[in-house]
């Protein structure tokens, strides 16, 4: 017979030369597990043996590993780099098998023999700088151990991020990036800081400003901003294209971290720049409650918020830039997360139906044009990216450019020459399409185009159109373009009408494709509630003084919901209390998802309704989430109780993972499918989100205790799910470093409002417990 596949490992260590090893603990098959506590100056000796479905156990194997101590890491012997469309591809080997614990730190220099900057930490043998800017860098890389004891380096190599005119595998993107490196997932690329002291880049949670990201970048308070016009800015290299009179918007998640001093404020702010990207001025938020700032406890400003500002471009306006400012900032820290900057509609006119969708903007960069700023090669034959019908192409440098260091110019050969996009783009009837572009007629009026030319399958031209001007002066246009009927496809020609010689110039072009968004405004366009009901009601937002409570008879139970409000960005929504009725079956236990259908998101008195099913609940784009409702039908008489979603606290303990508030969607957790073998497999986590609730202490006869709310069902050993307050004198599942046995609950200890995660893992059991290696089996009944 085969042997069976092991579905979790056992792992013991101990001091090399000593006899006594550490109490058994356990890890899934698809888990780490993280020795803590050891003492780095000395040697360790691991073994690990494989656990079958079956109980059964393999040998103790020696892991062949030891904790480092003061030898240095083997050295890094090849390192390679590769240009791929989000940067530069590392890879590199070692001389030998490196220990446990052993990182990469990847250095990087803008000049061969420079100066070398840590770029990052890896754990693995590979890494890839995001950067697209087409410039050569520098890179070295050298093994460090937990003791920070590091390795030779690896021979140095160059390497280059591809740019849109290398060919980049941009072709599926539909829109482009406002901001680059918004949400600071590696470092502090596409920013540049006032004063590099002042910003860096961190990650962990707590201190993160965006509770989906763990990424972010702080500024550090410094005496040097003393002053009430004290500023440090950190700017973004992206931009978008703006006209007088637009309206923009930037936002960013910000938090106060160490008590910032009185008067000191953080926030996102707009720079406007002209046609040469000199900085014209810049707006910021004004403190109210619609435009917030972050600072000290006030009006307006708020120790953690979501920072905005709205702002007219004002004249020769070319470009806005988001960037991120801290004023007066001399004590504690600041952090920043989800930087965002758009062209706002001014009104209900500006959206292309006046009432059913919100539009998509202008790209702010060229990832669906290539060589759009006609900087990827200094020679003009050809022009990368670009040829020319009817018409010579060159490049107008220095002070005739229009930005940069060249723009493109037309000649014309004879009457109607362009330059052509080789790329063709793939479109539909129908599909609607933003092109922009910077354009001036230098010979004769033209007039200039730059226009979308559309095909269909036999290559005859079907329609085409795009912005134009007869003006001797560089400015940007922009127009709106949809596909006609029988169009398959289409190219960009940036287009001279005037007769032969005349000589148009172009530069920054831009094309975005339009989608419809099937949202409905309502209220402001500048509002969380243009977005559906059920997308912004069930994620994006907070319910405030939200609780739910029921009584029950054998077969059938009342659910009622308490007043609450819905904190949806800067919208607050007051519901009144309501109820609805429920059925079951004698001894059940039942999870109720339940919700309103408030379209107009109104608030008041609404119908509360509950459904068994998750997608019920979510299937309806005017369908507002409350949460989840956990019934336990008597068998006989009545009983109650409350509900909201089982949870454990956030400092509880879960086995190859440290503390469960650290747990995020997608993670892999260990869990017990079966309570009477303790059987365990790996689950993928589906959704892990935060709340204050009213919670217990469970503790058993040998001491092993677990924090968690009082909706927490925990299973029992004749296979029932019993409320956590509930639990006195009942068998449960424990799992004592690595020991499994049920256990009977001595004692349900009250212990108030505490932070708890709810954590759904395929509606199975997980364990938990207040210490390290001795857990309880938790059900995780959520949506």
């Amino acid at each position: 017979m085969a042997a069976s596949a092991p579905v979790q490992y056992e792992i013991r260590w101990r001091e090399t030369g000593t006899l006594q090893w550490s109490k058994v603990t356990t890890a899934s098959v698809t888990s780490e597990l993280v020795v803590t506590g050891l003492d780095r100056s000395k040697s360790y000796d691991f073994e690990v043996r494989a656990v079958s479905a079956c109980g059964a156990k393999s040998v103790w194997v020696p892991s062949g590993y030891s904790v480092p101590n003061s030898s240095a890491p083997p050295a890094v012997a090849t390192l390679a780099a590769q240009s791929v469309s989000d940067g530069v591809l590392l890879t590199w080997t070692t001389s030998t098998t490196p220990p446990a614990g052993v990182e990469y730190e990847v250095w990087r220099s803008d000049t061969s023999g420079g100066t070398y900057a840590l770029l990052n930490r890896a754990r693995t043998l590979s890494y890839t700088d995001g950067i697209t800017d087409g410039v050569v860098r520098w890179y070295k890389v050298r093994a460090i151990n937990f003791a920070g004891v590091t390795g030779a380096y690896s021979p140095i190599v160059s390497g280059r991020g591809k740019t849109s005119a290398d060919g980049a595998d941009v072709t599926g993107q539909q829109t482009g990036i406002n901001v680059g490196n918004p949400y600071f997932q590696k470092d502090l690329s596409k920013w540049t800081p006032d004063h590099s002291p002042g910003w860096y880049w961190e990650t962990g949670t707590g201190n993160n400003p965006d509770p989906t990201f763990n990424t972010y970048v702080v500024h550090a308070g410094s005496t040097a901003m003393a002053g009430s016009t004290a500023t440090d800015n950190l700017r973004n290299s992206f931009h978008i294209n703006v006209r007088p009179g637009q309206q923009v918007v930037a936002t960013c998640c910000v938090k106060a971290i160490g008590a910032p001093n009185a008067g000191a404020l953080a926030y996102a702010r707009i720079s406007w720049r002209d046609i040469n990207n000199a900085e014209l001025s810049t707006s910021v938020p004004d403190g109210s409650t619609a435009y917030p700032r972050c600072g000290s406890a006030g009006t307006g400003t708020y120790t953690q918020c979501v920072t905005k500002v709205v702002a007219t471009a004002p004249a020769n306006a070319v470009y806005a830039v988001c960037e991120l400012a801290a004023v007066s900032h001399t004590t504690g820290y600041f952090t920043y997360c989800g930087a965002t900057i758009n062209i706002q509609p001014s009104s209900l006119d500006e959206v292309p139906d006046s009432s059913v969708y919100t539009r998509g903007i202008q790209s702010s960069v060229a990832e669906l044009v290539d060589n759009a700023d006609f900087e990827a090669s200094t020679s003009s034959t050809p022009v990368p990216g670009w040829t020319g019908g009817s018409a010579n192409l060159s490049y107008a440098t220095a002070g005739a450019a229009f930005a940069g260091n060249q723009s493109l110019a037309v000649t014309t050969s004879q009457q109607y020459g362009a330059a052509v996009s080789n790329r063709v783009y793939p479109c539909s009837p129908g599909d609607v399409f933003l092109i922009s572009a910077a354009m001036v007629n230098w010979i004769n009026t033209g007039p200039t185009y730059a226009q979308l030319v559309f095909f269909d399958k036999n290559g005859t031209v079907v329609g085409s159109g795009g912005p134009s001007t007869t003006s001797g002066s560089w400015n940007t246009y922009q127009q709106q373009v949809t596909a006609p009927a029988g169009s398959i496809s289409f190219r960009l020609y940036l287009q001279n009408n005037g007769p032969a010689g005349s000589q148009s110039a172009f530069d920054g072009v831009r094309l975005s494709r339009l989608r419809s968004l099937a949202t409905e405004v309502k209220g402001t366009l500048s509002t969380q509630r243009n977005l559906p009901t059920v997308s912004f009601g069930n994620y994006g937002s907070g319910w405030i003084g939200l609780s739910f409570g029921y009584n029950a008879t054998p077969t059938t139970a009342t659910i009622t919901a308490t007043a609450a409000t819905l904190q949806a960005g800067n919208d607050t929504i007051s519901y009144n209390a309501s109820a609805v009725g429920v059925t079951g079956s004698a001894g059940a236990t039942v999870k109720f998802y339940l919700y309103y259908d408030d379209p107009n998101l109104t608030g008041g008195s609404q119908t509360l309704q509950a459904t068994t099913n998750n997608i019920t609940a979510m299937a309806n784009n005017n369908r507002l989430l409350l949460g989840t409702a956990t019934v336990v039908f008597p068998t006989s008489g009545t009983g109650g109780g409350s509900g909201g979603g089982a949870c454990v606290t956030v400092d509880s303990w879960l086995p190859g993972h440290g503390e469960a508030g650290a747990i995020a969607v997608d993670d892999l957790l260990e869990l017990v499918v079966d309570a009477a073998t303790f059987r365990r497999r790996a689950g993928r986590v589906t959704y892990a989100v935060r709340k204050l609730a009213p919670c217990v202490r469970i503790i058993t006869e040998s001491g092993i205790s677990l924090d968690c709310s009082t909706t927490a069902p925990i299973l029992c050993s004749d296979e029932s799910l019993v409320l956590a307050p509930d639990l006195a004198g009942r068998l449960i599942p424990v799992s004592d470093f690595g020991d499994h046995r049920h256990e009977r609950v001595a004692a349900v200890e009250d212990i108030g409002e505490r932070e708890v995660i709810h954590i759904t893992c395929e509606n199975s059991v997980f364990l938990a417990g207040r210490t390290r290696g001795r857990y309880i089996g938790h059900h995780n009944l959520k949506p």
